[in-house]
């Protein structure tokens, strides 16, 4: 067995001991996304790293992790919360009245 190979078994070992130690406290807390969101990610990585047969998911799993971790759901997150909790979506007045300030600030420009 090479080196390699006994390197990514540890990885993977102690990946999956991590996440078998954060089922029960996601499951306590009642994050039922968050437990989804895990139990699919331990299944892409260990079908990656425990098969040969595609070597190319073997770059593009962690790369598809990290970006759904740190850009989507974040970023989608992010507007759900400042959408919802802050009211930041316009009542139809306020849009009323802004379109027709924006309609007069480009007619004043236009007459310039």
């Amino acid at each position: 067995m090479k080196f390699s190979s006994i390197l990514r078994y540890a990885f993977l070992g102690i990946f999956n001991a991590g996440s078998v130690y954060l089922i029960p406290l996601i499951i306590t807390f009642e994050s039922w996304f968050l437990l989804s969101v895990l139990i699919f990610i331990m299944f892409l990585i260990n079908f990656t790293y425990l098969t040969d047969k595609f070597a190319a998911l073997k770059w593009i799993t962690p790369g598809v992790i990290f970006m759904f971790s740190f850009v989507v759901f974040p970023h989608n997150l992010f507007f759900f919360w400042c959408e919802r909790q802050l009211s930041l979506v316009p009542h139809r007045s306020q849009s009323v009245l802004f379109r027709h300030s924006l309609t007069t600030f480009f007619d004043l420009i236009k007459n310039l």
